[in-house]
């Protein structure tokens, strides 16, 4: 099977009916973001989650949570100096393990069906980041397995980003979340242009 041959959709968590049925044969094979979709994602208000609907099998392929965020920067002359740019963070992504490494197509060597996923998701968050919060980032604290993923898609840690404050002759680097949830994560950006 290819991931080309599957039609997938992405359909806020909501708006789903038959939750229980669908997530009853999902494993994402990390005990802590299956939690998140089983046990917290409906009564979660700090988030909105979409899931990645197998159209034709009826089957949930996986899911994305993102909220509004920022993307914290500093100078490099002062460390009390802060600027926070608005973004959305991928606070959760997660596919079945069955969809994992899933090339599309035969033609296009490693390109997987997660890439066509993300696709999808980076141009609803475009979408967002237009019409509703004016972001200028995407941020997301990947877990280690999932650094090359992210990698794929254009993403940079917060270690590489450098930029100009407008109208002085000041850097800026980011500044990363040090929450102890995410102390194991890499802090990774994405500019939406």
């Amino acid at each position: 099977m290819w991931g080309k041959d599957i039609q997938f959709a992405l359909i806020r968590l909501q708006q789903v009916d038959n939750f229980e049925r669908l997530f009853a044969k999902f494993d994402c094979e990390n005990v802590m973001l299956n939690y998140y979709l089983g046990c917290q994602a409906r009564e979660d208000t700090e988030h909105t989650t979409y899931l990645i609907i197998d159209q034709k099998q009826k089957l949930l392929i996986g899911y994305v949570s993102f909220q509004c965020s920022g993307m914290m920067t500093m100078t490099r002359d002062s460390k009390h100096w802060r600027l926070t740019s608005p973004a959305i963070q991928i606070s959760y992504f997660a596919l079945d393990s069955r969809y994992h490494h899933l090339l599309f197509d035969s033609k296009i060597p490693h390109f997987y069906l997660s890439d066509a996923i993300f696709r999808t998701i980076f141009a609803l968050l475009q979408k967002i980041a237009r019409e509703t919060i004016a972001a200028k980032y995407i941020v997301a604290y990947s877990l280690p397995d999932a650094e090359k993923f992210y990698r794929r898609r254009g993403f940079r840690s917060f270690d590489e980003y450098t930029g100009m404050i407008a109208h002085t002759d000041q850097t800026k680097k980011a500044v990363a979340d040090e929450s102890i949830f995410i102390r194991e994560c890499i802090p990774m950006y994405l500019p939406i242009d």
